[in-house]
C-alpha cells in the first residue's frame, strides 16, 4: 500500500474512534444524570411522612405517581405494574398493582387504605401410583412387535 493511503486510513480510524468514544461517554453522563434526577424526584414526592399520614383541614391530593411512590414504600418493592383509579368502599382510590400480584389501595388523601398481597405460588409434584411401576424415564415400545405387524417384519421372504 501506499503511504498516502495508509495516512488517510489512520486519520479516519481515528476520527472514528473519536466519535465513538464522545457518544459513549455522552451516554453515560445522560445515565447517571438520570439516575439522579430519579433520585431527586422521589424525595421531592414524598418531602416528610407527617404530610402523608396526618392529613390537615387542607386537603392534599396525591397525583397517581405519589400514590405509586407511598405503595411501594411500604411494601418496599420497586416492580410497579400499573396504578389505576378504583372503588373502595364506594370512595375514589388508587389502586397500585405490582408486577407479583401484590395491589395497595391509597386515597387521595395520602393514607393507605389496605394491602393485599398475592397468594404464594402453587408447587404441583406430581409423583408415585403409575403402574409402570418406577419405569416412567424409559420409553414405551408401542410398535410391531415380533411378526405380523404392518411393518412387515414377520413374513420371511423381504429381500
Amino acid at each position: 500500500m501506499r503511504k498516502s493511503t495508509l495516512f488517510i486510513s489512520a486519520i479516519l480510524t481515528t476520527f472514528i474512534l473519536a466519535v465513538l468514544f464522545s457518544v459513549v461517554n455522552a451516554a453515560n453522563n445522560n445515565e447517571t444524570s438520570a439516575q439522579t434526577d430519579a433520585s431527586t424526584q422521589v424525595a421531592e414526592v414524598l418531602p416528610t411522612d407527617t404530610a402523608l399520614s396526618d392529613p390537615t383541614a387542607t386537603a392534599v391530593f396525591l397525583t397517581p405517581e405519589q400514590a405509586a411512590a407511598l405503595a411501594a414504600q411500604v411494601l418496599g418493592r420497586t416492580d410497579l405494574l400499573s396504578v389505576e383509579t378504583s372503588l373502595f368502599n364506594n370512595e375514589s382510590v388508587y389502586l397500585v398493582k405490582f408486577m407479583n400480584g401484590d395491589q395497595v389501595f391509597v386515597s387521595s388523601a395520602g393514607s393507605v387504605l389496605s394491602v393485599v398481597l398475592a397468594p404464594p405460588p402453587v408447587v404441583v409434584i406430581s409423583g408415585g401410583g403409575s403402574s409402570n411401576k418406577g419405569n416412567n424415564d424409559r420409553p414405551r415400545f408401542t410398535g410391531g412387535g415380533g411378526g405380523g405387524g404392518d411393518d412387515g417384519g414377520g413374513g420371511g421372504d423381504d429381500d
